[in-house]
């Protein structure tokens, strides 16, 4: 072998040493490269992505055992609790221990998950960029938009992989996901739009007060719309079930009464508890104005005694629905309209500033009066929850048996307002940054007044001052 040669085999052999090096290096290179892509695109991926939405309603079951919470409520945990459907709170919220869902400015639903404290947009669409649908200048939609819009200020209702809305003026049934939808019932064409919406079991409620005539015109297909006209005296003011399964609709409850509505509701087991507000005479204003068309000023009713004449001219009904049987039972009848608050083996009546709380059975038998009036009450799962018309900063747990006062805390109304209690769980309008929002706080933390551990939702809703 020449000198030639062993340079080219030399060569070669370099070459090849040296071809095999840019391959070794090409590899790093390559699988860096790809590493570095792996985490720049989890990082950019939706952040709302379907998996973190499926871990929130995981572990619905709960393990069999009794056990004293933090709050001092006993909780059974062999059956789940009945979610909360609160039409006040953050856009006609569905609250439960373990999540909620809410609506955020943009009118989409989101997921809050307490175990995480994550907030989510309740979509399962990892590519979906969370936009409206889009529709023609006649309102017809041509191309659908982000699941979240669907369910744009309505309560829905999650049971398992079903879910229940309201949209278009139709009941809805779907999956969990919003997808394989069927309409299984219309809201009657009357109300056009309900004071409340709420479920339990297997029906939707619906309230609503209507203060015109109404007259009922039918088509060849035999369907209803109605023709509003002129102002009335009195409104219409009743509350409908509609039936999931079949969507079969059944008037609860309906009057004719002045200035009347259905004011605050509760779900007890079986049983569906309201107030019916109304009055004896034709509204009146604080400035003596008056409303509909025989409205006239009550005699001896002034601007500087209205605060005190015209509540006598106010009437509050209390009613018990039971859901298996359809039998409505009146329980008390007040005289002066007042404030009332439900909890499990009895309600709170308050008339006012001034004035003490009386507690009254299911079956409308007064048993305990309390020696402050009762201010703001709080939706609780079991016992009552309230605090006084003259300390608005301290809340009160009340037992629900004894109607004993078995806890106290100092919580500054200027920082946090409770709204809802279920479970271990407290939802709540708090101040963030200057606004007002909704958001969350463990019952333990309130309980024990460390607000400042209270979490905002990502919405800004609801920025008044409550």
């Amino acid at each position: 072998m020449n000198l030639i040669d062993n340079w080219r085999v030399g060569k070669k052999k370099t070459s090849s040493k040296l071809l095999r090096h840019m391959i070794k290096k090409t590899n790093i290179i390559s699988v860096i490269t790809v590493l570095l892509l792996v985490v720049f695109l989890y990082g950019c991926r939706n952040p709302d992505d379907p998996d973190r939405l499926t871990s929130a309603f995981a572990g619905e079951a709960n393990p069999e055992s009794t056990n004293e919470t933090e709050s001092g409520r006993t909780v059974r945990e062999d059956t789940p609790l009945d979610p909360f459907v609160c039409a006040e709170f953050v856009g006609k919220g569905f609250l439960t221990e373990k999540y909620a869902l809410y609506h955020d400015d943009n009118s989409r639903l989101r997921l809050f998950d307490v175990a995480s404290k994550q907030d989510l947009v309740y979509c399962f669409d990892p590519g979906c960029e969370h936009e409206p649908a889009k529709r023609s200048i006649t309102g017809d939609i041509i191309e659908e938009g982000c699941v979240a819009y669907d369910f744009s200020s309505n309560p829905v209702l999650i049971r398992g992989e079903k879910c229940f809305f309201l949209r278009e003026g139709e009941i809805v049934k779907s999956d969990h996901q919003g997808a394989n939808r069927v309409t299984i019932g219309k809201i009657p064409a009357y109300i056009m739009t309900p004071d409340k919406v709420f479920y339990s079991k297997d029906s939707v409620y619906l309230t609503y007060s209507i203060g015109y005539e109404m007259t009922e015109v039918k088509n060849d297909d035999g369907d209803s719309r109605w023709i509003f006209g002129d102002l009335k005296d009195t409104d219409t003011c009743g509350l409908v079930r509609i039936d999931l399964s079949d969507g079969k609709v059944t008037e609860v409850f309906q009057y004719e009464e002045y200035d009347s509505m259905i004011f605050d509701y509760d779900i007890r087991g079986d049983h569906l508890y309201f107030d019916f507000f109304y009055a004896d005479t034709p509204y009146v204003s604080y400035n003596l104005e008056t409303y509909g068309p025989s409205g006239k000023i009550p005699e001896g009713l002034t601007k500087e005694n209205y605060s005190v004449e015209w509540p006598k001219h106010l009437w509050m009904d209390v009613y018990d629905y039971n859901m298996v049987t359809g039998e409505l039972r009146l329980i008390l009848k007040k005289k002066q309209a007042g404030t009332v608050e439900f909890c499990d083996s009895f309600f709170a009546y308050s008339e006012g500033p001034g004035i003490t709380t009386e507690l009254f059975r299911y079956d409308g038998e007064f048993f305990r009066k309390l020696d402050f009036a009762m201010g703001k009450g709080i939706r609780s799962d079991q016992h009552l929850v309230c605090n006084a018309t003259d300390a608005r900063d301290v809340y009160m747990l009340i037992d629900e048996n004894s109607g004993d006062i078995i806890r106290k805390t100092t919580i500054p109304i200027t920082k946090v307002v409770p709204e809802v209690f279920v479970g271990e769980s407290c939802y709540c309008i708090l101040s963030s940054e200057g606004s007002w929002g909704c958001g969350y706080i463990s019952s333990g933390d309130f309980w024990n007044g460390e607000y400042k551990k209270a979490i905002p939702f990502q919405t800004e809703k609801n920025k008044k001052s409550p």
